[in-house]
Formats: C-alpha cells, structure tokens, sequence
C-alpha cells in the first residue's frame, strides 16, 4: 500500500520529527537505530519520508491507542443516540455486547467477567427487551441466534447491502429500519477518548469545499491566469452545456463527448501540458516526464533558474536536498 508513495509521519514526539528529518541523531543511540532500520527500509519502498510535530491534543486518539490498546469490536454509541433510539423503539433492559465501560444497561453479556456472564452467544438471553450493537464480525452469528431463538431485539448494524448477513437482516426485520443521525462523537472506544466518525453507508459523503481565488494584481493583470479557481471555473462552465457525468474531467469531443475522462487519457492530458509548457519558454522538455512529475517540473525549474536548494526545500517541505536530488531533480 506504501510503495512508491510519498509518507508523512505525524506525530506529537518532537525526538521522533527530528530524528525522523535528520536521519539519525547523536543524544539517544537506540532512537538512532530505529531511525536508521526506518530510513533504511524506506530507501527502496518510498518516494520520501518526512516528520511533522502536531499538538497533543489532536493526537489524543493514537495516543490512547498506542498506550491502552482496546478490543477492535468494543465500541460505544454515544448515550444521547441510544436514548434516541430507546425513544423510537422502546427502552432496552439488556446490553448482549458491552464491557464495564461502554454498557448502557446495568444487566450485560461481555467478553470478560460481566453481571451476565461471558459470550452472549453463549447463552440463554434473559426475557425483556434487548439492545446489541454486536462487532460486524459477529453480525451474522448474532441474526442466526436471533431466528432461532425467536428473540427481539434493538439491533445497531451498519446499512451495508453487499453483505451475506444483509438478506437475513431484511427478512428478521419488524419495523422499518432508522437511520441514526450523524455525530463527530458517535462511537468512541477507551471510556469515550477515542471518537468515531461514521457515515450511515459504505461510500464517502459528498463535501462542500469553498476555494478563493486570487485577487487580480493590478501591476500584472496577467497573473491572474495562473490562478486555478478561476481556471476551473471556466472549465466547469465551457462543459455545462454536453456534461453526461458527475466526474471533473469529462470528454470534448467524438463519440464519448461529455462522458468521463479516463485515467489514462487524463495522465496523457498532464503530459502534453507539461510538454507544451516548456515549449512555450523554448526549452526542451525533460525526458521521462509522467503525470505525477508536476512536482518535480517545479521544483526542477526553479533550481535552473536561479532558485536555492535551501528555498526549494523550504517550500516543497523536504527536511533535506537528498529528497528533492533522489526522486525529484529532472536532469
């Protein structure tokens, strides 16, 4: 999944960044080692490696994690939420997947010692309305004791339709089922320390971003061009008028006018501009140029024209020149 990539390590350590960048240090031998192995199995698997400090407290769940690992399937829905549901559907008076810190019910079944006992699939469940928001792992083993045991229950599953337990889950069905709203705080884990984000289905949500263009410099009115707001805005406009798909690039012309834009062809498209881009400056095009070289155009360029390694790396974020000499610098 990380080869050929570019990694950025973020982390609240500050020994960590500074190893990390400096590729070793002269304080903590054995820090100096892990950076060594790191740097050393990076070299042939990764674009580049770089560190970055970020705060505390926006670090807080790794932090947790790393320190108090939790169980995968142990996970709480925020309180709020269950009322909601215990609103609509009833309230609970057993909790069949819980632990002492994410119960909602004082009557539980969990994976150690619990008022209940162990393994509620192990077990005759108690009469009385039930709760479970059991692990997807458990999900189908969860329906197959719900049918066979004739059993109700208040059951929190994600709406995934391509699942082999999805046709049991339609067919034990007694009331149509309720989308939870959405929250930042949903699901937590480690006593509420770790927050969820959860979405209500398997594809991401469609985001609103807003991009500002750049002001118009009245000393040169022709920088405005460079701007891509206003570049793609154009563009967006120039294609209303025979777009057939959702995706940015669409095609202009031929049989597939208005269609997307394949991989390919839009690679082929980031080519030719590069390409088309030096022969406006009368230079050669540099050769092996690809689709994901715009980065190292950029930087290549500002090196041959004057710029500084120590500025080009300040710029582009690289702790060092070796970065930009092993994989960005277009001879």
């Amino acid at each position: 999944m990380l080869r050929h990539k570019h990694v950025l390590v973020r982390t609240d350590n500050n020994a960590t960044v500074a190893y990390i960048n400096r590729q070793g240090g002269l304080r903590s031998r054995r820090m100096s080692q892990l950076a060594r192995h790191l740097l050393l199995w990076s070299q042939t698997r990764l674009k580049s490696l770089r560190a970055v400090q970020i705060p505390r407290e926006l670090n807080r769940a790794a932090d947790q994690l790393s320190r108090q690992p939790t169980h995968p399937g142990e996970r709480r829905l925020h309180p709020q939420t269950v009322q909601l549901i215990w609103s609509r559907f009833g309230e609970a008076q057993t909790d069949l997947f819980a632990s002492p810190e994410s119960s909602h019910r004082q009557l539980y079944y969990s994976l150690s010692e619990a008022p209940l006992g162990r393994d509620a699939l192990a077990h005759s469940w108690p009469p009385g309305p039930k709760y479970a928001s059991p692990p997807v792992s458990l999900l189908a083993q969860t329906l197959c004791k719900i049918r066979e045991d004739g059993e109700q229950v208040l059951l929190v599953a994600p709406y995934w339709p391509t699942r082999t337990w999805f046709v049991d889950l339609t067919l034990l069905a007694t009331a149509p089922p309720w989308k939870i709203p959405l929250r930042k705080d949903l699901l937590s884990q480690g006593m509420g320390t770790i927050c969820g984000f959860w979405t209500g289905h398997g594809r991401p949500r469609r985001q609103v971003v807003n991009l500002q263009a750049l002001p118009p410099e009245e000393a040169d009115p022709a920088l405005a061009l460079l701007c891509p707001v206003r570049a793609l805005r154009v563009y967006v406009d120039r294609t209303r008028s025979f777009r057939r798909s959702e995706q940015l690039f669409v095609c202009f012309g031929g049989q597939q006018k208005g269609n997307a834009v394949s991989k390919q062809r839009l690679a082929h498209w980031v080519v030719d501009a590069i390409s088309l881009a030096y022969e406006s400056q009368g230079e050669p095009c540099p050769l092996g140029v690809r689709a994901h070289s715009t980065r190292s155009v950029a930087s290549s360029y500002a090196l041959a024209h004057g710029a500084s390694l120590a500025d080009i790396c300040r710029a582009a974020g690289w702790a060092t020149p070796n970065t930009f000499a092993r994989f960005y610098n277009l001879r």
